[in-house]
C-alpha cells in the first residue's frame, strides 16, 4: 500500500531529501532511495510498504533476541521486506535484499495483528526479520494502536539502529523494548555507507530514554576484531550503559562464505570478558549448550533460567536459585 511518508525536505522544484535514515537520499521524481521502498511522487515522500507483512509468526522472544525482556514469552515477529543496509553476511536475505515487486506480501489491518496475537497466546509483538526503521509509519501505526487498546501487550523491535532522530524519536513513544546488532567496526559501516556514531548515537538515546536496551554482536572475524570489542565494551563503560550483550555466531548465509569462522572458545573469551568488566547480563548465541546461553543469579551464581540454543526449558537435573 502507498501511502505519504516523512520526514523529508524540498530541496527545489525538482527534488526532495529523505530523512528517514541518515542516507538523507536525494531523490528526483519518480526515483527510490537506497532501501527501495521510499520514492518521490511528484516532490512528495512516499512508502511503498504501508502495512505490507511477509513473515508474521509467534517466536520465543529469546529469539529475536531478547535475553533480559519478558523472559520465557511467546512475541508475534513480524517482517515486511527491504533494508538501508546491505550486509554481504544477512540471516534474513531473502526478505532484506528484496522489494515488493518480489516478494508476496499481505496486507494486515489493526485488528489482524490484534487477532494474531491472541491466537498465538502471544504476550508482544516485534518487528524484526528485515529493518523496522524503513517501514516505521507501520511499525508505529501498529504499536500505538496495541498501546491503546491492550497496554498489558509489549512492542519492541530488533534493529541495525541507522536511523534519523526523527524517526527513533517516533518509534519510542511506542516501543517498550529495543535490540541493536552492532555488526563491524568503521570499515563495515563505511561499506553502507554509514558511521559507527550514527548508530552509537541512537543507542544513548534508548538509554537515556529508560527503554530496555540489549545489543547483539554477531563475530565476523573480517568486520569484528579485538579492537573492536574492546572499543564497544568501553563505550558504554564511558557512556554509563549497562545493558544486556548477546555475543552471535556468525554464520555465512549469503555472499559471504569465505571467513574465518569464530571457536567456541574464543566466543565464550569474549562472553567472559563483558562479565569481568561489569556486564553481568551477558551472553552467547549459535552454540547449542554453552553454559553462556543461561541466565545466572548474581548472589548465588546459580541458573536462574537454562537455555538450550536460544530456547527457554526446564531441566530436573539443575540444581536452579532458590534466592528470593
Amino acid at each position: 500500500m502507498i501511502i505519504a511518508s516523512g520526514p523529508f525536505q524540498e530541496l527545489d522544484e525538482m527534488r526532495i531529501q529523505c530523512n528517514i535514515c541518515p542516507h538523507n537520499c536525494v531523490l528526483k521524481n519518480g526515483e527510490t532511495g537506497l532501501c527501495k521502498e521510499k520514492i518521490n511522487i511528484e516532490n512528495s515522500l512516499y512508502t511503498l510498504n504501508f502495512r505490507e507483512i511477509t513473515i508474521a509468526e509467534p517466536r520465543p522472544i529469546e529469539q529475536t533476541p531478547f535475553f533480559e525482556f519478558y523472559q520465557e514469552t511467546t512475541a508475534l515477529n513480524l517482517g515486511g521486506y527491504s533494508c538501508n543496509f546491505w550486509c554481504p553476511f544477512c540471516l534474513n536475505y531473502e526478505i532484506s535484499y528484496n522489494t515488493s515487486s518480489d516478494l508476496r506480501s499481505k496486507t494486515f489491518s489493526n485488528n489482524d495483528i490484534l487477532k494474531l496475537v491472541k491466537e498465538t497466546n502471544s504476550k508482544g509483538v516485534v518487528f524484526t526479520f528485515n529493518e523496522p526503521a524503513i517501514m516505521h509509519e507501520t511499525v508505529i501505526d501498529i504499536f500505538s494502536f496495541i498501546k491503546r487498546v491492550d497496554s498489558s501487550i509489549y512492542t519492541a523491535i530488533h534493529s541495525n539502529g541507522f536511523m534519523s532522530k526523527k524517526v527513533i524519536d517516533l518509534i519510542i513513544k511506542y516501543t517498550d523494548g529495543f535490540v541493536f546488532d552492532i555488526k563491524g567496526d568503521d570499515s563495515f559501516y563505511l561499506q553502507m555507507s554509514a558511521t559507527f556514531d550514527s548508530i552509537w548515537n541512537n543507542i544513548r538515546k534508548i538509554n537515556n530514554k529508560k527503554r530496555h536496551l540489549e545489543l547483539v554482536i554477531p563475530l565476523f572475524t573480517e568486520f569484528m576484531n579485538d579492537n573492536t570489542i574492546t572499543k564497544i565494551m568501553n563505550k558504554l563503560i564511558n557512556d554509563n550503559i549497562n545493558c544486556p550483550i548477546i555475543i552471535l555466531k556468525g554464520r555465512p548465509i549469503t555472499k559471504y562464505n569465505n571467513f574465518t569462522q569464530v571457536s567456541q572458545k574464543k566466543a565464550e573469551d569474549i562472553v567472559k570478558l563483558f562479565k569481568e568488566n561489569g556486564f553481568h547480563e551477558s551472553y552467547l548465541m549459535g552454540f547449542p549448550g554453552s553454559k553462556y546461553e543461561s541466565s545466572y543469579c548474581k548472589k548465588c551464581g546459580k541458573i536462574t533460567l537454562y537455555r538450550y540454543d536460544a530456547v527457554p526449558m526446564f531441566r530436573e537435573d539443575i540444581d536452579y536459585c532458590k534466592c528470593k
